[in-house]
């Protein structure tokens, strides 16, 4: 268990630990935060016996228990940002486009180490950063923790390691989420190869083609998906849909849908730039508002449906 953790001796006194150190939120309600205080507590403190902290978090953000999330949260980052290395703690990775290492910390922690390549158009390891950040930004909770670390004489992007999840197949269906994260992040690659899943967890990974405004590869990816299309041939990442053609694909959770409607040009450029150009940034915002837009207006003609019967 990470020694960060270790005083805490049971889920009554996890419990207790908490209602001391945390308010119930305001947008919750004391009864509900009680609530999924009692529905997080077991897999939390499995989690974090395990030293999981990733799945910790994800486990206090999906129930929106946004305080209890940022202490798990600064836990992570700082380890993952400045914790030693194992010795021998560096494992090479085949199977992937780019170059990866599997990174082992004295603190229990792993994580993919993807090192800067500016001859490979999927190594751009400031998307993989950013898409993180905009992960966090929307209340997304798909993308494991990924910062920009050195290791070695190397810079890159450091992902926190997902251990026993697994891949899906061709058949996968993505969540409304995944396709809002997806799109709104201009993401073409998406396939079963870079989806994960864990418990009841959805689990996006690799994301150095993503955020690309002219991406010659993923121009591509979409030429060969259409001839696949008249083969007859089926992928995931095949299946392609837009707000305004199919706007019940992109109906996101309500914790999603609230913070896209917080964001504006200015809090994103805070929080993304210098990670992301000034044209990508303007980009992740229009594309936002118009999933906004198409959602509000599929809700207004159910609401007009539903009047008329």
């Amino acid at each position: 268990m990470i020694a960060f953790f270790k005083h805490i001796t049971s889920i009554e006194h996890w419990s207790a630990t908490l209602a001391l150190t945390f308010s119930a939120p305001i947008l919750l309600g004391a009864e509900q935060w009680h609530s999924n205080l009692a529905r997080a507590l077991p897999a939390a403190k499995a989690y974090l016996d395990g030293g999981e902290l990733q799945e910790a978090l994800w486990t206090f953000q999906h129930l929106e228990m946004l305080e209890e999330a940022q202490v798990v949260r600064k836990k992570l980052a700082k380890i993952m940002g400045a914790g030693p290395i194992k010795k021998h703690g560096i494992k090479k990775l085949g199977g992937g486009a780019t170059d990866t290492k599997l990174i082992s910390l004295e603190a229990g922690i792993r994580g993919v180490f993807k090192a800067k390549n500016r001859f490979h158009p999927s190594s751009d390891y400031l998307a993989e950063v950013a898409a993180y950040k905009i992960d966090q930004l929307g209340h997304f909770a798909l993308v494991p923790m990924t910062i920009i670390r050195k290791i070695g004489k190397e810079i890159g992007s450091f992902q926190y390691f997902v251990a026993e999840s697994r891949q899906v197949d061709e058949n996968y269906i993505k969540s409304s989420n995944l396709e809002v994260f997806d799109y709104i992040i201009n993401n073409h690659d998406r396939t079963a190869r870079n989806i994960l899943r864990k418990s009841d967890f959805e689990i996006a990974i690799d994301h150095g083609l993503a955020l690309d405004l002219y991406s010659m590869l993923g121009g591509w990816l979409r030429i060969i998906d259409t001839l696949r299309d008249a083969t007859g041939e089926s992928t995931l990442r095949q299946r392609h849909y837009f707000p305004r053609s199919n706007p019940e694909k992109f109906l996101a959770s309500s914790r999603i849908m609230r913070q896209l409607r917080k964001w504006s040009p200015a809090h994103l450029r805070r929080h993304l730039y210098p990670l992301l150009s000034m044209e990508q940034i303007s980009m992740v915002y229009k594309k936002s508002r118009r999933i906004l837009k198409y959602c509000d207006k599929k809700a207004k003609n159910n609401e007009s449906t539903y009047s008329a019967r």
